[in-house]
């Protein structure tokens, strides 16, 4: 999907220049009839002038500016790839105006040194011969050091075409990495398209996903003591071997994997970048459930109608109530979460705030005018625009609930993306879905 970029002032951090005293400060107001910014002060002047007066001046955060520039992202590459070629010309410029003008000075110095210390050396007791020597060296060498010699400027700048060297701007500036993610798409079944579907076990429930980045993801399957990273093709790149089975998974931005247990346990467990297993908290006398990771928190489900919070370092910052035990909950921005009720049988979602107060809620109406009873499933998710994951064994579903005023959630899987019974679902960096069956399946998507 092409993106495009409109540039304005605001988005390359350059402040808007008042244009009756050029002033850079207070520049706050802008003229909508005139198109010009204007200071505080001259934007008085500017609304007692018989000819400006009943103009549109409003703030400039709102300002209804038409001269922005829109380009595409084809145009953008190709003006990145000529400054980057320009800036490599200019590189090698320099590089070769040091070697002509700076080096030669140098050696210039050096013998001028030289010259000073022979005539230090030699000034008590002074030979003919030594004299006569000194007297060529500086019939030579002070020419070399011409104060009335005119300065010479290095030549202007000018932009040329060409490649650039890609070594060198490396060593200036690091490498130049173009996303590939793209921009939020609509929930769209027609739309929708399978970028891979690969097993991980055979017969054997995937329990948790837990994507790491846009291209791997770690998984539980049920009845498994391990843990399996596999990229989005299904290949196997890291097995960790555990004492217990894993229940949820859940990645911190200090990059640790985090892990509760099915053995009806209070310990949190993390998997550091060593790979090695650690205690990351205990929670007793509560059972931890599952877990779910938002910003600089960690917030865990118990066998109580609690949810305790957790800072990076497994300490309990506070505790919400959701009015049931084992939640399946996902983190939402802000410290919002969604979760379902009712266990793995869905009565509804809800949707509070840090507060624990409810501030939406979904009773499983679709927008085909359909309303489920409930759904089945182990895990949800949400993607970084808020929007919660739900998928429903029973219908061989995913349906998708906004966190806005939408009292109604959409579906966006067809039969013939071949997902059936799924069970867990999380979304990576880029919007890519992977979604865990009953069959050891795991299907990744893309809106």
């Amino acid at each position: 999907m092409a993106s495009k970029l409109s540039i304005r002032k605001a988005q390359v951090h350059v402040p808007d220049t008042c244009a009756w005293c050029d002033s850079v400060q207070d520049v706050n107001w802008y003229c909508n009839d005139c198109q010009e910014a204007l200071c505080d002060k001259c934007k008085e002047t500017h609304q007692r002038a018989r000819r400006t007066r009943n103009d549109d001046v409003v703030l400039i955060k709102q300002a209804n500016k038409q001269g922005d520039v829109v380009l595409p992202e084809a145009a953008i590459d190709s003006i990145v790839t000529s400054v980057l070629a320009e800036l490599s010309s200019l590189l090698e410029e320099e590089d070769k105006l040091l070697k002509q003008d700076c080096l030669p000075d140098e050696t210039k110095v050096t013998k001028i040194k030289q010259l000073i210390r022979e005539l230090e050396q030699q000034s008590e007791n002074p030979s003919g011969k030594a004299l006569f020597e000194l007297t060529g060296k500086l019939r030579t060498s002070v020419p070399l050091y011409d104060v009335t010699e005119d300065s010479k400027l290095p030549c202007p700048f000018s932009f040329v075409t060409g490649r650039y060297n890609t070594e060198q701007l490396h060593l200036m500036i690091g490498h130049i990495k173009k996303s590939a993610c793209s921009a939020k798409k609509e929930v769209n079944s027609q739309h929708v398209r399978t970028l891979s579907a690969f097993h991980v076990t055979q017969k054997c429930s995937i329990t948790s996903i837990c994507c790491t980045d846009d291209t791997r993801a770690w998984i539980a399957a049920f009845g498994s003591k391990n843990i399996i990273q596999v990229d989005n093709k299904g290949i196997v790149t890291e097995t960790v071997k555990l004492d217990s089975e894993p229940r949820s998974l859940a990645f911190t931005y200090t990059t640790n994997l985090l892990m509760t247990r099915r053995d009806i346990s209070s310990l949190i467990h993390k998997l550091t970048k060593d790979k090695q297993v650690r205690i990351f908290a205990d929670v007793s006398p509560l059972i931890a459930w599952n877990i779910s990771v938002s910003e600089n928190e960690v917030f865990v489900s118990t066998d109580k109608a609690t949810i305790l919070v957790l800072n990076t370092s497994g300490k309990k910052v506070r505790q919400l109530s959701v009015g049931q035990s084992g939640n399946r909950f996902a983190c939402l921005t802000g410290g919002y979460i969604a979760a379902i009720t009712g266990g793995i049988y869905r009565n509804e979602l809800i949707i509070t705030n840090q507060l624990g107060e409810v501030i939406h809620t979904w009773s499983g109406e679709l927008e085909n005018g359909q309303k489920l009873s409930l759904t089945k499933q182990n895990t949800i998710a949400c993607d970084r625009y808020d929007r919660v994951f739900v998928p429903d064994i029973d219908t061989n579903q995913v349906y998708v609930i906004s966190t806005g005023s939408e009292k109604q959630a959409k579906s966006f899987l067809d039969k013939e993306h071949g997902v059936e019974s799924p069970t867990s679902v999380c979304v990576d960096k880029c919007g890519h879905i992977w979604i865990g069956c009953v069959s050891g399946r795991v299907h990744v998507v893309h809106l």
